[in-house]
């Protein structure tokens, strides 16, 4: 049986200078629901198409979408969700994602993560 042998991962990824120096802020990573509302702010969060492109549809988020959809369709009277996640969980995300998909649900209608969405596989 012959020995695997690994490449250390600096050896592999090379780091941005921003990173190594310390010049890299984390706040640029960061999503605003308010930017996005306001028109404003990276693209990735405020064009749809972009923000679908790189937004991988889990089953929860999904399935939350689907009840937000058919309350504000008048079919349900579940109003009240509560997310109990932590920092860095996903409820900006969440709510960036809903936002798009009533806001803009045509553009939404293309977008990967949702195209085929009634699958169940994680």
């Amino acid at each position: 049986m012959t020995k695997q042998v690994w490449t250390p991962w600096h050896q592999v990824a090379r780091l941005r200078e921003d990173l190594k120096t310390g010049e890299l802020s984390l706040a640029m990573f960061a999503a605003d629901l308010y930017d996005v509302v306001m028109g404003r702010g990276r693209s990735v969060y405020r064009d749809p198409q972009e923000f679908f492109a790189l937004t991988y549809p889990t089953f929860n988020l999904r399935e939350l979408a689907k009840d937000v959809a058919i309350r504000l369709a008048g079919r349900s009277d579940k109003a009240i969700r509560q997310l109990a996640l932590t920092y860095g969980g996903g409820k900006t995300h969440t709510l960036i994602t809903l936002f798009h998909l009533v806001n803009a649900p045509t553009p939404c209608q293309t977008c990967p993560p949702f195209r085929n969405s009634h699958s169940t596989s994680e």
